[in-house]
């Protein structure tokens, strides 16, 4: 059996390579699959922008939740999230870079995603997405 850096890794790219959603339809990056947590990168391009020429909540969500399936998902077994919750606090747009983070370090029940930082104009924390690891529940 690999050890758990190397299962984490394995399982992250075999899922990347069939998550069509996450790898063609939105173009998200796969950057680290560790176990427990995970990186992913979204370019915003003119696809993702709504009426107001920013990028769609729905899109940043789906960046948020995608990241957070992969760092779940990194142990071998198979596991969706119970629910999620969603801030968004700066709009992203179009050819702003926008990187997820999942790290249950953050919170001990909750995996959080970084705001999207780093790789993008401001360099500010952007949308923060909570999600409720059905591994861990209240006590």
């Amino acid at each position: 059996m690999s050890d758990p850096q190397t299962l984490a890794r394995q399982v992250g790219e075999t899922m990347f390579a069939v998550d069509v959603a996450s790898k063609d339809t939105m173009g998200m990056a796969l950057l680290a699959c560790e176990p427990g947590r995970a990186v992913m990168r979204m370019e915003v391009k003119a696809l993702h922008l709504n009426g107001h020429q920013i990028c769609h909540g729905g899109f940043i969500f789906t960046l948020a939740d995608s990241t957070f399936a992969f760092a779940c998902n990194s142990y071998n077994k198979n596991t969706v999230a119970a629910g999620c919750s969603i801030e968004f606090l700066k709009p992203g747009r179009c050819a702003d870079l926008r990187r997820a983070r999942a790290d249950p370090e953050w919170a001990p029940r909750h995996l959080r995603h970084e705001g999207h930082q780093p790789a993008w104009r401001s360099h500010r924390p952007v949308p923060w997405q909570k999600c409720t690891d059905p591994r861990h529940s209240d006590p």
